[in-house]
């Protein structure tokens, strides 16, 4: 908090009266907070990682009936041919050019009359989705601190992790992070990125000093230019944490025990969104020590990112991955 402070004071009478203000500045800290979170994360809003509520009654009668047509035009005919055999067209809905929705009375009647037509691919019934029976539980991962991941809870993460338990999703995918580098010693990341050598990009430049001697005219932070090292430099007088490592840890963070650390650091940390997926992040550093980011370096990493070329000074070769 900040406040200027004005007093006014006089003394004396008549003649010798004086008077006067004076004024400055006061500045008093609200509050500072200290230390490290010690205690285990609670999960906050606890309904959120509860398995849904599942409708357990029967599941109604289908809905019409849906056509695919093998030919645009006819539907008409097909519509006339149903009412012909008496059955009763209440609405027809196109999906598509050849895609048909009929509401029929009844279903079955009409998919033996549509099935029998030649102008007819497929006829299948509308059928009401509906969940059955009791839903598997979400999964809710025990990293110490990831209980305090709301944004993961409020999205449905569970559900997906535990479709990921089932071994769905083994492809491998590369996400590029473009942003300020990364630590590739933070613990809760081994294995989780391309590093050096892998496709991993610093484009960030370097302008030496007009003068010998001289303070660079531009120091990206690491004192040198484009390179495979996209590590987010610690520089004299930073206060702030990795942002790109903040994002990895989003994407990607291990799951579980990470081993030894350092003295007072969570062995678990958090998680990352991508669970038991085939996923590792690609680090392309754009964001110099001082949080300054030009549009053609973001540019120039979106290129490299896609898979396109790019001339930093000698070319880099990114490894061969799908992106997203």
């Amino acid at each position: 908090m900040t406040a200027a402070l004005k007093l006014a004071w006089s003394s004396g009478e008549g003649s010798s009266e004086q008077s006067g203000e004076a004024g400055w500045t006061v500045t008093a800290r609200q509050f500072e907070l200290r230390g490290r979170v010690v205690a285990p994360a609670q999960v906050q809003g606890a309904d959120a990682q509860a398995a849904p509520q599942v409708n357990r009654a029967p599941a109604p009668a289908p809905r019409g009936v849906i056509v695919k047509y093998r030919a645009a035009g006819a539907q008409s005919a097909s519509v006339r041919a149903l009412q012909a055999a008496g059955q009763k067209v209440s609405s027809v809905q196109a999906l598509g050019s050849t895609l048909t929705r009929l509401n029929v009375a009844d279903v079955d009647a009409a998919l033996r009359t549509l099935r029998a037509d030649p102008q007819v691919e497929y006829a299948v019934p509308n059928a009401v989705l509906r969940a059955q029976g009791t839903l598997a539980q979400p999964v809710v991962p025990g990293d110490q601190y990831a209980g305090l991941q709301w944004g993961y809870a409020l999205a449905g993460y569970g559900a997906v992790w535990r479709d990921m338990e089932g071994g769905g999703y083994s492809r491998p995918v590369t996400v590029a992070v473009v942003d300020s580098g990364v630590r590739f010693d933070h613990p809760d990341l081994k294995g989780q990125m391309w590093g050096p050598g892998e496709g991993a990009l610093d484009v960030l430049g370097f302008e030496a000093a007009s003068t010998p001697g001289g303070p660079p005219k531009y120091d990206n932070g690491d004192g040198d230019g484009p390179d495979t090292n996209p590590t987010d430099p610690s520089v004299p007088g930073r206060s702030t944490g990795s942002h790109g490592t903040h994002v990895t840890g989003i994407i990607a963070a291990r799951w579980g025990d990470n081993g030894p650390a350092c003295a007072g650091c969570s062995p678990t940390g958090v998680v990352g969104a991508t669970y038991k997926a085939n996923v590792k992040v690609l680090p392309v550093r754009v964001i110099d020590a001082q949080g300054d980011a030009t549009e053609a370096d973001v540019a120039l990493a979106i290129r490299y990112a896609a898979g396109l070329p790019v001339t930093l000074g000698a070319p880099p070769t990114a490894p061969r991955m799908r992106r997203r």
